[in-house]
């Protein structure tokens, strides 16, 4: 099955392919249903589908938000550069949308999104029919009824696996923009869900009565194969680069596990469930719709926001003062939330204060931690509350230090040769679907007059291709002894040959738009694109791909 992480930003891209993502969904500056998240400008969009193509992984643009008729202009200048340049698939949501991009660009695959709805066969078949070639299914459906899906209609499947959910059906919320005037639809949702809410004639001891939890399907995926599913996608383009990489990195590993060891040897550690935790969770986690018809115990109740993980337990000490015990270890620069005890703030405060205790040194568990710091925030402890982490300091290093800042690379092997009198040669092998070698040479090779230039001084210059997209996994050295080569051309050598190998690859995507396409102006376009019709209201304007 094919990981796809969100690609919120460039560096939560490159994080979550260092990770082990096959694939990244990203919007562009305009059209894709996350309006708020660092999307790319034009260039750095085109910069980041060579990014993951170089890689061997795919990217996916987000086409999906609800056009206007006036728009149409505009997308269609925006597609025009991503198509061409390789963009692997579009996701959309408006049905004129997907019309359009499958008459002006054929060949470009197109997803549907969750927002389409889908819900039976029947839907999928309508969808294949229209051009989808993949399909995501709304969210409240079963695993059986998607395996039924699967069965009836052959169309790819991607499902949610791990993040936030909507709570309204299958995110076509309304409530956004009719308290607020920001739709959902358009990319610019506030989440008023989030907000608290009172049910009429009861407390407000659960407040936040649509705030739903995350969901974290670990121990679902042998299921999920097993249903058709052949994409797990996990949500989060509003949120940190760290979250991308650290769930992909957690996804990754048990879908190589499924791999490797099939569903019998398959079993998920309770540490990798606190990762996520610590990463994100609004008040636990729930499956999703995936095993149940949905409940109570999908909302997150109490808070709409992370969680954390429990951390510290309040205890009483002697003369009545309070000790705070570490229940787990805990890391220097952790961040620990103490929320106020009951009846120490009123009014509004009450709601929105937070209190933070940054910790100083670690704690391993069971230790005590200093009373001074007890006494610091006593006026918002009671005995026996438990206070959480809401930031794990040193998981987050881990994962800046395994995943940000170290960029992943195409491993590549090569043939180095050189004979007297004769250029040198060097050929990169890359692997992919199909292997691509590339070739080039470079100054001759002359007789050594004094030091012989050796195999490891060759292997040494040639093997140095930080600032590329690749890594040298394995190198063959064809030289006959007592020859001289110059470390300048060595260098050279290695230069031309990675030039020659990232522009091989890239070319492999670049595609022409159809014969006959031209790049339309705005008033070309929208009398192209839509057409007047007389109803009994007057004369209104219509889409002619709808």
């Amino acid at each position: 099955m094919e990981l796809l992480a969100p690609g919120g930003s460039i560096e939560g891209m490159k994080g979550a392919i260092s990770a082990g993502a096959d694939a990244i969904y990203m919007g562009g500056m305009r059209f894709g249903a996350r309006a708020y998240a660092d999307n790319p400008d034009p260039a750095a969009l085109l910069n980041a589908i060579d990014y993951c193509h170089l890689r061997g992984r795919r990217l996916y643009l987000t086409v999906n938000t609800l056009v206007r008729p006036d728009e149409f202009a505009a997308l269609y200048e925006d597609m025009v550069p991503v198509y061409e340049h390789g963009v692997d698939a579009v996701l959309v949501q408006d049905f004129g949308v997907l019309s359009f991009l499958k008459r002006e660009f054929p060949d470009l695959p197109l997803h549907a999104s969750t927002q389409m709805s889908v819900m039976s066969a029947d839907g999928a078949a309508l969808q294949k029919k229209l051009g989808a070639v993949r399909i995501v299914p709304a969210r409240e459906l079963s695993l059986e009824e998607i395996r039924l899906i699967n069965q009836q209609v052959d169309i790819e499947i991607e499902c949610f696996v791990h993040g936030a959910l909507c709570y309204s059906y299958s995110g076509q919320c309304l409530m956004s923009s009719m308290i607020g005037g920001r739709s959902g639809n358009r990319g610019r949702c506030a989440q008023p869900c989030r907000l608290p809410w009172t049910l009429e004639g009861e407390g407000r001891e659960d407040p936040y009565l649509l705030s739903l939890k995350d969901i974290q399907t670990l121990s679902l995926l042998p299921k999920m194969q097993d249903a058709g599913i052949v994409s797990l996608k996990i949500e989060g383009r509003m949120k940190q680069p760290e979250y991308a990489a650290g769930v992909s990195a957690v996804y990754r590993k048990y879908l190589d596990m499924l791999s490797e060891n099939g569903e019998e040897g398959y079993t998920v550690d309770p540490d990798d469930e606190r990762i996520l935790m610590d990463l994100y969770n609004r008040g636990g986690f729930s499956k999703g719709y995936y095993m149940m018809p949905g409940g109570k115990a999908m909302l997150s109740g109490k808070r709409p926001n992370h969680a954390g993980t429990a951390a510290i337990k309040v205890n009483k000490g002697p003369r009545g003062r309070l000790r705070l015990t570490a229940m787990e270890p805990l890391h220097s620069s952790d961040v620990i939330e103490i929320l106020p005890a009951a009846g120490t703030l009123r009014g509004e405060k009450a709601d929105k204060k937070r209190l933070e205790m940054v910790l100083q040194e670690p704690y391993q568990t069971g230790a005590s931690i200093p009373a001074g710091m007890a006494q610091r925030y006593a006026g918002s402890l009671r005995e026996g509350q438990v206070l959480h982490r809401t930031r794990c300091e040193q998981l987050m290093e881990r994962i800046r230090a395994s995943y940000l800042d170290k960029p992943c690379r195409c491993a590549v092997d090569a043939v180095f040769c050189a004979e007297e009198g004769a250029p040198i040669s060097l050929t990169l092998i890359c692997d992919g679907p199909e292997k691509l070698q590339v070739s080039v040479s470079g100054q001759a090779a002359q007789a050594a007059q004094r030091q012989a230039t050796t195999k490891e001084e060759v292997r040494k210059q040639l093997c140095k291709l930080g600032d590329t997209p690749f890594a040298m996994r394995h190198m063959q050295i064809e030289m006959q002894d007592m020859l001289f080569i110059r470390i300048s051309d060595l260098n050279a050598l290695r230069r031309d040959a990675a030039q020659k190998l990232e522009k091989a690859i890239l070319e492999r995507y670049c595609r022409r738009l159809p014969d006959g396409a031209q790049k339309l102006g705005e008033d070309q376009f929208a009398s192209a694109g839509t057409e007047k019709r007389t109803t009994k209201s007057g004369t209104a304007t219509f889409l002619s791909a709808c």
